[in-house]
């Protein structure tokens, strides 16, 4: 029927719940109370959480890896450290040019001195000098020489010796001259050598000096990278602690609620046979808890795959087995009080001959191998090649190990060293169980959890449901014959 107008105006009857527990409703349609129970909760969704953790990871893991690159952790040569040294070498190369350009002066300025008392002789001989050139002077010398060997008379001859004493004396004061001359040239290149050398110390300490600002300029951006990545990493580390502290929270409500009303729920379901759809009704409602835990698929493959190995590998190293699991026993006697009220035949257990124990036979290495099609699915979810001969079993078993490892590095207690990376208040951090990876190991994978969670959360393995005891029954089904997890067949050479 259509509904009343009392949907529209509540009627008096209708009850009003104030309270904050979560009650049934009553309401009245065609005038029948219908009673509705409040909203089923939706299971938190782990796929999305594994996604969310992963990208997280992901950042969390470059941030990491540019941090140690910066301050040189985890093996990593420090950027910072390596602009510090390049800059105090070149403050050493400063150092030393400016030594040896100190000295360049100083010589350079002896040199100055030099040429400057060289020109003052040379100055002051110049108003004695009246021949400069010595070929001319000599010419003049013999002129004067040869009119002095003629017929002279007494006030000619007088003439030409004092002509000849003045050249003479010209001539020594031209020699002395020629000399300073000479060493002044000397000089005056050692002084252009100098000062040569000079302007290329000049030219190479100001060049010194902007690589010098250059990596002084380095290092302060370097730092400062060092500090924004350093308050990224923080923040990345705080938004993945509330993620996972979220889905937990939720995770942990949702696993009350389901221990709360399933009781109710197979209460409601028992009166109807078990062959019935009604019965599974409420049951289909509630989501296995345990299929919540973060990357549980991973983990669950890993394990089987590690039952299966290592159940090869007992058996592959000759691992005996007893039929009855264990030896006949005797029971001697018993104490007199125990023994008064059980007949004389019953003091003495009967004692059952030891069966021979049934040992397997070793497989030849290069006997190869074959699996079952749910265990080459199980490789191909995890990407691990599967064993083709007995001697590859140890390797592909320490592989699967090292990926559960890994998977169960993402969920455990992070353990963040305050003094790392200098964050302060976010070292030591309240801690959050099931939640947090330390920064050194499992964040360097973060890239490789990232591709997992989507694949696993894209294309899991369909396999049969199971209930809360699957892994027991998965570890009862790896000595059944029928089950997808029996032992290695050995195919024909």
């Amino acid at each position: 029927g259509e509904c009343s107008e009392e949907l529209e105006s509540p009627s008096d009857d209708m009850p009003v719940n104030t309270g904050t527990e979560e009650s049934p409703v009553k309401l009245a349609i065609d005038g029948h109370s219908i009673e509705k129970s409040p909203p089923t909760p939706t299971p938190p969704d782990r796929n999305l959480f594994q996604s969310s953790l992963s990208e997280i990871n992901s950042c969390i893991g470059l941030h990491t890896k540019r941090l140690n690159q910066l301050v040189g952790r985890n093996g990593h040569a420090s950027l910072i450290s390596e602009a510090s040294s390049r800059k105090k070498s070149i403050l050493g190369q400063r150092e030393d040019l400016k030594k040896e350009t100190d000295r360049t002066k100083a010589e350079l300025e002896e040199k100055i001195k030099a040429i400057e008392d060289i020109r003052s002789q040379m100055k002051h001989m110049e108003p004695e000098l009246h021949w400069k050139n010595m070929e001319r002077l000599d010419k003049e010398i013999k002129t004067f020489e040869e009119r002095y060997n003629s017929k002279l008379n007494n006030r000619e001859e007088k003439i030409v010796v004092a002509e000849l004493d003045k050249l003479k004396r010209n001539k020594k004061r031209l020699e002395k001259y020629n000399i300073l001359m000479a060493e002044r040239r000397d000089v005056e290149v050692d002084i252009s050598v100098l000062k040569l050398k000079r302007d290329a110390d000049f030219t190479q300490q100001r060049n010194l000096r902007k690589d010098q600002m250059t990596e002084a300029k380095t290092q302060f951006e370097l730092k400062e990278e060092a500090r924004r990545v350093r308050h990224e990493l923080s923040q990345l580390i705080e938004e993945r602690r509330t993620v996972v502290s979220g889905y937990e929270t939720d995770r942990v409500e949702y696993a009350q609620w389901v221990t709360k009303n399933r009781k109710a729920a197979l209460k409601a379901s028992s009166s109807f046979p078990a062959t019935f759809p009604s019965a599974h009704k409420n049951n289909a409602d509630f989501v296995d808890v345990e299929e919540l835990e973060p990357f549980y698929e991973q983990k669950r493959d890993c394990r089987l795959l590690i039952a299966y190995l290592e159940r090869f590998e007992k058996e592959q190293s000759g691992h005996v087995h007893e039929e009855n699991g264990a030896n006949g026993c005797t029971v001697t006697s018993v104490g007199a009080e125990s023994a008064d009220e059980f007949p004389e035949a019953f003091k003495h257990l009967a004692v059952q001959p030891i069966r021979k124990k049934k040992q397997h036979k070793k497989m030849r290495e290069k006997q190869p191998l074959s699996h079952g099609i749910d265990i080459y699915k199980l490789f191909g979810q995890l990407e691990i090649d599967p064993p083709k001969y007995p001697n590859e079993v140890a390797t592909s078993l320490e592989k699967v190990r090292a990926q559960l490892a890994f998977h169960e590095s993402q969920t455990v207690q992070m353990d963040w060293d305050e003094e790392q990376y200098g964050l302060g208040a976010h070292g030591g951090a309240g801690t959050i169980a099931r939640s947090m990876s330390t920064v050194d190991s499992a964040f360097d994978h973060s890239e490789t959890m990232s591709m997992s969670s989507g694949r696993f959360a894209l294309s899991p393995i369909v396999l049969s449901r199971r209930d809360s005891k699957r892994h027991s029954r998965a570890d009862e089904g790896l000595g059944s014959a029928t089950s997808p997890m029996s032992p290695l067949n050995v195919s024909p050479l």
